[in-house]
This record gives structure tokens, C-alpha cells and sequence, in this order.
């Protein structure tokens, strides 16, 4: 009996008692206009410490010990755009950057790691001032977070065994940690009665949102740690970037699209959908057997 198959193309057990929900953003800043949030399902017993090794393991390939703090963590913007770490392009030319991009973003589909993700579109936002503009991204990111979120409860209900139960850990953003605790709480069913009454009538976002909601599989509230105190954000933040190039539909990235979902982009989202949203989330199309 064949079982179904995550966004990167590989099967999925519900064998797992524990999973974490590690969840990072892309596209937050300015001139991006979509914002997208991924969470990567990881089994805690089975799963947590092959993906970390595998990580440290690039890391050391990728990273000379000289030039890297103890915290080092990889993002993929830097990795493509060589910023930060990989300013020198003596010591990492950009066929190396994007070998060690394409190396990360192929760990879901080698280590069999559920993905998830939910998108909002930014370029509908219209504040005129420095603060309304913080506050609508803010917003969207929470949105989009909530929309990932439902991905991943969809996932625990559906292909979870009944006991398991799920924990979020989030990147700690400061201007968007308030807002985001807000919905996360709202969807939980924790007050703001109608932040959950909107969310389950709003009509443009992931098919059935209604059906999943208030969460029951992903319990407290979210986690919001820094990339260095929970490392293995870094790999949401890969799913992330390349979702958003995706989804944004820039360019030359075929390379990285093909090592992130070997089975092709069409298992990301269908790009009419996305052109005729301003929402949406990937809780459905993530299981997709292969045709």
C-alpha cells in the first residue's frame, strides 16, 4: 500500500509520537511581493538528528571553521546573493554558493521530511505611513503563518497517528512576534473569538480551513526562538526562499527548484492559482501522489 507523498516527493509515515514544526519566513522585506511561510514536520526520535548531522555535515564541507562564529547558521539569500558569510567571491564563487544551496534545499526529499507552507500577497497593501506599513506586513506574516500552520494540522489529523501531537517553533521577529501570537492564539481557540470567526470564513486561502480549525494536533502556543537556539530553522528558511522564488516566478531557478522537489514545481502550487489569489497554503497539493 503506497502512502502519500509529501511536497518533496517522498512518503509519509504516522508512526511518529513527536513532531516539531519549525517555521521561517521569506520575503518579509520591501521589495519582495509575496511573503511566504514554510514549516518543515520533523519526527522527533526518528528524524530530528539524521537532519541535524546532515546540516553540520554541509556546514563543514561549505564553511571553513576560520570563518564562521560558533552560532553559524546557513541562509539561503546569503547563499545566493553572497551577503554576509559569503561576501567573498574569491573564497565562494557562485557555482559553490549554489551547490551548497542545492545540497540543503535536497535534505526534505533525502531525509523524508514533510513540508508545508502557507503565501500571502503583499503588493495589496496600501499604508501610508512608515508604522501602518510595519503593521500590515505584520499582518501578512502572521497570516501566512497561519496558513503554514493549517498545513501542518491538516497533515497531523490526516496521517498522524491519533495520540501524536505537534509543537511550532518560529523565528523571533520583533516587529511581527505580537501579531503573530495573536492569531496563532486566535486559531488555537485561545480568545480574539473574532480573529477565528474571520479565518474560518475568509475565502480565498487554502480549500476546507474551516474544517481544521480551532488547531487541535498543534498544541501551546509558538516557540519563538532565534536560527542559532533552534538550528534546525535554517532548513525552513531554505523552503522558504526557494517557495517564494517559485511562487514570485523568477528566473533561473530550475536548479534549485529540481533538488528541492525532484518530482517538478507543479508540486509546490499550480502558478494560475497563485495569480489569481491573494492567499494560499499547500496543506492539499503536499500529498499529492505522483501522476
Amino acid at each position: 500500500m503506497n502512502l502519500p507523498l509529501s511536497l518533496s516527493g517522498v512518503e509519509i509515515d504516522g508512526q511518529s509520537p513527536v513532531r516539531f514544526v519549525y517555521a521561517d519566513e521569506s520575503g518579509i522585506s520591501a521589495n519582495e511581493t509575496i511573503l511566504v511561510v514554510a514549516g518543515v514536520i520533523i519526527h522527533a526520535d526518528s528524524k530530528w538528528i539524521p537532519t541535524e548531522q546532515r546540516i553540520r555535515a554541509l556546514i563543514d564541507k561549505y564553511v571553513p571553521e576560520v570563518d564562521r562564529p560558533r552560532d553559524f547558521v546557513f541562509r539561503a539569500s546569503d547563499l545566493f546573493h553572497g551577503t554576509r558569510a559569503f561576501k567573498d567571491r574569491q573564497k565562494y564563487p557562485l557555482e559553490r554558493r549554489l551547490q551548497a544551496l542545492r545540497d540543503i534545499l535536497s535534505i526534505p526529499s533525502q531525509i523524508r521530511l514533510p513540508v508545508v507552507f502557507g503565501w500571502t500577497r503583499k503588493d495589496r497593501t496600501f499604508g501610508e505611513s512608515k508604522k501602518q506599513r510595519r503593521a500590515e506586513v505584520a499582518f501578512e506574516h502572521a497570516h501566512a503563518l497561519s496558513l503554514c500552520v493549517i498545513g501542518a494540522e491538516r497533515f497531523m489529523r490526516g496521517w498522524a497517528a491519533p495520540f501524536e501531537l505537534a509543537t511550532l517553533t518560529v523565528e523571533d521577529n520583533t516587529e511581527t512576534k505580537a501579531t503573530v501570537k495573536v492569531m496563532h492564539d486566535a486559531f488555537r481557540g485561545v480568545g480574539h473569538p473574532g480573529l477565528l470567526k474571520w479565518a474560518k470564513q475568509y475565502p480565498q486561502d487554502v480549500e476546507g480551513t474551516a474544517d481544521f480549525l480551532p488547531l487541535r494536533k498543534i498544541v501551546d502556543g509558538v516557540h519563538f526562538v532565534g536560527k542559532s537556539g533552534a538550528f534546525l530553522l535554517q532548513l525552513a528558511d531554505a523552503c522558504a526562499w526557494i517557495i517564494r522564488c517559485y511562487l514570485e516566478e523568477k528566473p533561473g531557478m530550475e536548479g534549485l527548484l529540481s533538488a528541492f522537489v525532484p518530482r517538478g514545481p507543479h508540486a509546490i502550487e499550480t502558478l494560475d492559482n497563485v495569480r489569481g489569489h491573494f492567499a494560499g497554503g499547500s496543506a492539499v497539493r503536499c500529498w499529492d501522489k505522483l501522476a
